[in-house]
């Protein structure tokens, strides 16, 4: 069965292979409902992992980690191995990273630039320029989902849309900075 004829099964909605391609390839948002049945695979031992079902349509079938929900106003994303819910599609602009990687966002303090349910493509510690969307990822293992602003040399300097306002971390708690290269959005 391909990725759109399962997908169609199990949403119980009608999906076709261009839509499907056009998720895999990140040109569109995956609906939160398309991801919730991927993940459910995770659960099942009788089932392909979710990457069977969407990289089957792209051209080169490399998958990355996808983690948790990047909570942009708190902090639920983890990154380490144990906090993978599965796989997704490389992303074009990951394309030639060792460290790339993939999360789902949730909640709206960096909207519109990542939106509630989009699923945001990183690069592990690749530097973001100002103004880029990042995951700031702290000792405590908690990560933040904000926009990269400056660094001096006792404090990272990030931003968030909504509220409006500048976030300060002392470096000393920081772990790493990965800069967000791409987001599957409708």
């Amino acid at each position: 069965m391909d990725a759109a004829a399962w997908l169609t099964r199990t949403v119980g909605r009608a999906i076709g292979n261009h839509t499907v391609s056009r998720w895999a390839n990140g040109y569109t948002k995956i609906p939160v409902d398309v991801m919730d049945a991927m993940r459910s695979l995770v659960d099942r031992e009788d089932a392909p992992a979710p990457a069977q079902h969407v990289s089957a349509l792209t051209e080169s079938g490399e998958d990355v980690p996808l983690f948790g929900y990047a909570n942009a106003a708190g902090s639920v994303l983890r990154l380490n191995d144990d906090a993978r819910i599965g796989v997704v599609p490389i992303h074009p602009s990951q394309r030639g990273s060792r460290s790339a990687f993939a999360f789902v966002v949730f909640g709206d303090s960096v909207a519109p630039m990542l939106n509630h349910g989009d699923v945001g493509y990183a690069i592990r510690n690749r530097p973001p320029r100002k103004g880029q969307p990042c995951l700031i990822e702290l000792r405590d293992g908690e990560t933040h989902v904000k926009l990269f602003n400056r660094t001096d040399e006792r404090t990272l300097f990030a931003d968030q849309l909504n509220p409006k306002k500048e976030l300060t971390y002392a470096l000393r708690d920081v772990v790493a900075i990965h800069a967000v290269v791409g987001v599957s959005f409708g």
